[in-house]
């Protein structure tokens, strides 16, 4: 099998661009790397807190914001998943039994647990759910299906978050959720 000539080599101009990780979320770190056109980041979260708003009937929602902004193109997520090691909640807010949801796009969700705001799940829709025992929940992984998401930044760039949901049911009070795990974004930009 041949090797290509040029293995990291790319012409210049927007496409060498990258998404801007947002390095103020404490206990959230971010390795980029690429081979040719593609590109794979490592989000390391470490007890990331998440304020979790009750919103009665609408539920619990809180997010993060992982991209401050994508480069103004297409946008080609290969790959995108998530392996949360633990979920925890702060206090008693959320009920011990509460089932935590996710999804990602290119808004916070303000809204709702059922992430109807829009953009709030562009990237992955609500893709699964992890119940709470005794208020932790370990093991919630979840990824995009099985074809790729386009985004659309060529208008301008656009920010990324993971947004994360409970029901009314599993939710009496604003409080907050400690993440910790990775999640891996494999893409490549494709025009702009």
């Amino acid at each position: 099998m041949a090797t290509p000539i040029h293995v990291t080599e790319r012409p210049p101009g927007a496409l060498d661009d990258v998404p801007t990780p947002n390095n103020s979320v404490s206990g959230m770190t971010c390795r980029q790397c690429s081979v040719g056109a593609f590109r794979q980041d490592v989000f390391t979260l470490t007890n990331v807190n998440v304020t979790m708003t009750d919103g009665g009937a609408n539920g619990s929602i809180g997010n993060i914001k992982l991209y401050n902004d994508t480069p103004a193109a297409f946008l080609e997520i290969q790959r995108f998943r998530w392996n949360f090691t633990s979920i925890a909640r702060v206090s008693t807010g959320i009920i011990a039994t509460a089932t935590v949801k996710a999804a990602v796009g290119v808004a916070a969700e303000t809204a709702s647990d059922s992430f109807g705001t829009t953009g709030a799940a562009t990237i992955v829709a609500s893709a699964s759910a992890s119940a709470m025992v005794a208020g932790v929940t370990t093991g919630f992984r979840g990824v995009n299906g099985t074809t790729p998401n386009i985004t659309d930044a060529t208008a301008g760039a656009e920010d990324v978050f993971i947004n994360f949901g409970i029901a009314d049911a599993g939710s009496t009070a604003t409080d907050a959720l400690t993440v910790s795990g990775t999640i891996t974004v494999t893409y490549y930009l494709s025009g702009v």
